[in-house]
């Protein structure tokens, strides 16, 4: 593609590669190929541009951020390999940046230019979800969000600071000052005890929680 490309992430088995790209779509690439071919028919997000895509736990499903203000479920069969929108999420006033699927896979989090989070419950088997709560506090757009292994903690960055909360009661438990410049990502350790964050400053910080 000669657009930029917003987001990208592996499949859970590591055979297909998915991007999303500010030329509107959201493709899937099968890797296991020497040629690394793309698949046809490439996933259409209406006329907006792609910031972030995420494969589920399962494999099956990608969620997907976007200029438009919504968070897009796109089913994926690999032995096929066609792809379609299963799910819509409105909500956001302003573009998704992050979105970050639960362990469990049935919970998605979604992080926004309008400053907040906001969680999504989300039935693999129906295919139907719905807004749970909204996470306010953030006074800057929120560019990252990562659950917890364990899934009872939401970590988002935002301007200069990481938030991290409690998934049962929907409060803030922490927040760490980076003091300098925007957070542009955060990611958990695999044991849940340190949280990582980059930023604009040049840095990378590790936290621990």
């Amino acid at each position: 593609t000669s657009y930029r490309v917003g987001g990208l992430t592996w499949s859970p088995d590591g055979r297909f590669l998915a991007t999303g790209s500010l030329n509107n779509t959201v493709r899937i690439w099968d890797v296991t190929t020497c040629q690394n071919k793309e698949i046809d028919d490439a996933l259409k997000a209406y006329t907006c541009s792609i910031l972030c895509v995420v494969w589920s736990p399962c494999g099956t499903f990608l969620a997907s951020g976007s200029t438009n203000k919504t968070v897009c479920i796109w089913s994926f069969d690999p032995d096929t390999k066609q792809g379609k929108e299963v799910a819509t999420f409105n909500g956001h006033i302003e573009g998704v940046n992050s979105v970050a699927w639960s362990p469990c896979g049935h919970y998605l989090a979604s992080g926004s230019d309008d400053e907040t989070v906001r969680i999504w419950s989300f039935c693999t088997k129906t295919s139907q979800g719905k807004e749970l709560v909204v996470l306010e506090g953030h006074t800057h757009w929120v560019n990252s969000v990562a659950w917890s292994p364990c899934g009872q903690f939401l970590a988002s960055g935002s301007w200069t600071t990481v938030r991290i909360w409690s998934v049962a009661t929907s409060k803030e438990v922490l927040k760490f000052n980076q003091r300098t410049r925007v957070v542009t990502s955060v990611s958990w350790s695999p044991c849940g005890h340190f949280l990582a964050s980059g930023s604009y400053d040049e840095t990378v910080r590790i936290w621990s929680f």
